[in-house]
């Protein structure tokens, strides 16, 4: 029996993917014995009891738009109760329970610690990169946590740091109090689907190019592109502090380039690949629409959109762009051949292959983030060799 402990409960990342990715697992982890799960722990703020913890939960189960438990699917406009008339939905809100504490309150770590009650847990810091050194800190300090600690797992949402000097910082503080081999560091594109299974298959096989085997040699471009029809929405002060680079490209895009020069290389070292590449020309660009949004400065320079370009180890073009307002919403990878072929690996739009579809469902990116961590399957997550070389691009 595990525990899932989850900080930054009340924010956008659990509301919308990671508090319905694990209602989509909840069945999954009532089968397997070895990550049978007997209690989900949320962290915040907000004083709530625990019916009030227990009813916010299932608020937002039922108004996922893809949410799986006990077999059954919900959509926003069902009625989660009747959907799981074979009680799976309660046993599974009934695991919730919360612990209410500031952030940086060694009394709300110790009150975390009883309930932990010392079964194994995977605990995931959903947090911007400030508050996530506290929690770290106080995991350590109160004991949940430690250099010697071969049980428990720590997940870290993205961004690792807002630069090159900061996230070496957070590294020299996972290196100096915890277990490296048991940390996690997330980027959900790695676990989309599309990219888990084009790494698994190859060229060959996720393409259907019957036997033919390409390579590095074969390819002339590689582009990759995450854009979105929609603006900031509410969250211009942050956005305007990050802009569309830190926002998709550091991670997202340098995370889905490596995937596919990683393959075409046969090279088992992302951080060895972004070493390789070289970008000279960047463009910028900032929607006219974006300094109405809330937040946002009259005099920011931030931008919306960017598109990079350079090559991989002087020989192959790569190109990424990334950004908001867009005439349309695109997630995808563009490989064009020597020999004119242009392969299109669609990562949002992914339908899958037969090998690796649930049942009727494409796992959501957040359902396998989890599901590998506890697996321990640490190839669809990122190191900090690899992050350092994504600042390093960028800066």
């Amino acid at each position: 029996m595990k525990n899932i402990v989850i900080f930054g409960i009340t924010g956008d990342l659990a509301k919308k993917k990671i508090v319905p990715a694990l209602s989509k697992l909840a069945t999954v982890f009532g089968a397997d014995a070895e990550n049978r799960i007997s209690k989900y722990i949320g962290f915040g703020r907000k004083d709530m009891s625990v019916s009030d913890f227990q009813a916010y939960i299932g608020g937002l189960i039922e108004n996922s738009t893809d949410t799986v438990v006990g077999g059954s699917d919900t959509t926003a406009s069902a009625d989660a109760s009747g959907a799981f008339s074979d009680g799976s939905y309660n046993d599974f809100i009934k695991k919730w329970v919360y612990v209410q504490s500031e952030i940086d309150d060694m009394a709300g770590y110790e009150n975390l610690k009883m309930e932990i009650a010392g079964e194994e847990s995977l605990i995931y810091i959903s947090l911007p990169p400030q508050l996530t050194e506290t929690v770290l800190a106080r995991l350590s300090q109160s004991g949940i946590l430690s250099k010697t600690d071969s049980r428990n797992k720590l997940l870290i949402e993205k961004p690792f740091g807002s630069d090159l000097e900061t996230a070496e910082k957070l590294r020299a503080i996972i290196e100096s109090d915890l277990n490296t081999e048991n940390v996690y560091l997330v980027d959900h594109y790695a676990c989309k689907q599309a990219i888990v299974d084009f790494e698994t298959q190859g060229f060959d096989g996720f393409f259907g190019l019957s036997g033919e085997k390409e390579s590095l040699d074969d390819i002339k471009c590689i582009k990759v592109s995450i854009l979105e029809k929609k603006g900031v929405d509410g969250r211009g002060a942050f956005y305007d502090s990050v802009g569309a680079i830190k926002d998709v490209g550091q991670n997202h895009c340098l995370r889905v380039l490596t995937s596919i020069l990683s393959v075409a290389s046969e090279s088992e070292s992302r951080s060895n690949i972004l070493h390789a590449i070289s970008f000279d020309n960047v463009k910028k660009i900032q929607d006219p629409a974006y300094k109405s949004v809330e937040g946002v400065s009259n005099e920011s320079k931030t931008e919306t959109y960017f598109e990079i370009s350079g090559k991989f180890d002087g020989v192959v073009d790569v190109i990424i762009e990334g950004g908001k307002y867009q005439p349309e919403d695109k997630s995808e990878v563009s490989i064009v051949l020597k020999d004119g072929r242009n392969l299109l690996l669609p990562i949002n739009n992914y339908k899958s292959s037969a090998m690796t579809r649930d049942g009727d469902r494409v796992p959501d990116a957040y359902e396998n983030v989890i599901k590998f961590a506890l697996e321990g399957r640490r190839e669809y997550f990122v190191d900090f060799d690899e992050v350092l070389e994504q600042w390093r691009i960028v800066s």
